[in-house]
């Protein structure tokens, strides 16, 4: 694929990724939801995030890459479990979400949709409450499967186009 092609794919990519996540912010009406996902042929790292929906006054994690997102406790659980990490509370829980994501980035309460393909780990989807802890209803929790299904489709399509 040639740097043209290259950059274009990565373009459409990103905007079928934000359109997904704009939506589950409004559903679930939290604070920033975003996508992280290894995708070389894209230049996509989980370090970095892929797509992100923010509400107006919310830090963006975009292009902030100094955590080894691998490496974090509740990149390990949901390695483990592969099912949805629900944290109603991001204090002195377990897993332990990464204490930057609550110091700099205001992070009271969280879920994290796990984007498993070919029986690996990919890519996650979070959902981030930054206003206070909160109780992820079950409606909201579906949201977020869903808008994993989405981003498994268009993986999925990318796949037979290419």
């Amino acid at each position: 694929m040639n740097k043209a092609n290259h950059s274009a794919d990565r373009e459409n990519l990103s905007a079928a990724f934000n359109s997904i996540l704009n939506r589950l912010l409004k559903e679930t009406k939290a604070s920033r939801t975003t996508l992280r996902i290894d995708l070389p042929q894209a230049a996509f790292h989980v370090d970095d995030p892929a797509g992100e929906a923010l509400e107006p006054g919310i830090k963006p994690l975009s292009g902030e890459t100094a955590l080894d997102q691998r490496k974090l406790d509740t990149v390990g659980w949901l390695e483990r479990h592969r099912e949805i990490l629900i944290q109603a509370s991001c204090l002195n829980v377990s897993p332990a979400p990464p204490q930057a994501l609550m110091d700099i980035y205001g992070v009271k309460a969280q879920m994290l949709g796990p984007v498993i393909r070919d029986e690996e780990l990919v890519g996650w989807v979070s959902v981030h409450e930054n206003n206070a802890t909160r109780e992820w209803t079950p409606e909201e929790v579906g949201y977020l499967k869903q808008a994993v299904q989405e981003i498994h489709e268009i993986l999925d399509s990318k796949k037979t186009n290419n």
